[in-house]
Parts: C-alpha cells; structure tokens; sequence
C-alpha cells in the first residue's frame, strides 16, 4: 500500500466522495468535516480523478440505480486497483502478497479476481517457504518454519 511521506499507509478516494464529504460537509456544518480536512492536509487520505474506464464503470453503475455518485465512483475505483495490481501480479512484477495489499483486498479476495481472470498462480516452493517464514514469525515471536 502506498505511503505518505509519514510513512502512513494512504486511503484513496474519489472525488465524488470529496465533494459529498468536505464540500457538502463543510455547506451543511457536519461533524466530522475538519477531521476530514486534516486527513486530507496531511495526505494519507486522498482524492483521485477516475478516468477512462473507471467512469465508464461509474455510468454503468448509476444507470443501474439504487447507488449514488460517492458509492458507483468508489466501486470503479476499488475495481480499477484490484484489476490493475492482478495484472502486474500475472506479469510478474509483485508477489501476491503484495498485489493484494496495493488493490486493498486480502490475499483470499486477491486470488479468487486471479482465478476469475484466469491469472496463473507465480508461486513455486521458494515463495511458499519465504510466506509461511513470514506467516509464523509474526505468529510465533520470530521463529523460523525451517526451525518448526
């Protein structure tokens, strides 16, 4: 997951939820709103333009109905990043560990879109060993699975 120069994990947002939380907020004297503003002045929550595709999903999803601007632009973008960090998992480019934590899914929900997509696993014996390593370290205060 992205970071900001804190070192804090960044929340993306789109600017529909912007507009509904701050500017709206901000009109209708919500609670909340400055809370907001900080998180936004210090940047580990940001708001992003969706594009191309994304707001192709945007208008699919409110010509569906029942959702409103801040939902159908949220779940483009949410879609968009889970998409886009399959498809550099599928190339090789980052563990699934990895692509998983960028699109803000879990491995579980990251693997089910890999087998939706039809994304063979990049996973050999080497990949399991360094992810079970990992797995029981913070399980088990450290230790090794080869000491297990």
């Amino acid at each position: 997951m992205k970071t900001n120069e804190n070192n804090v994990s960044i929340i993306l947002i789109p600017q529909a939820v912007y507009k509904e939380v701050i500017i709206e907020g901000k009109r209708l004297h919500k609670a909340g709103v400055a809370t907001m503003g900080k998180a936004l002045a210090d940047r580990w929550i940001q708001a992003v333009r969706l594009k191309g595709n994304q707001m192709v999903n945007v208008k699919r999803f409110l010509a569906s109905g029942g959702i409103g601007r801040g939902e159908a632009e949220s779940l483009s973008l949410a879609m968009s990043r889970k998409h886009h960090y399959s498809q550099e998992y599928g190339k090789c480019r980052m563990t699934l560990a990895k692509a998983a934590e960028e699109a803000g899914v879990t491995i579980w929900e990251m693997m089910a879109c890999l087998r939706q997509k039809k994304i063979p696993a990049q996973y050999d014996l080497d990949d399991l060993k360094h992810d079970l390593d990992g797995i029981l370290s913070r399980r088990r205060g450290k230790l090794p699975a080869s000491k297990i």
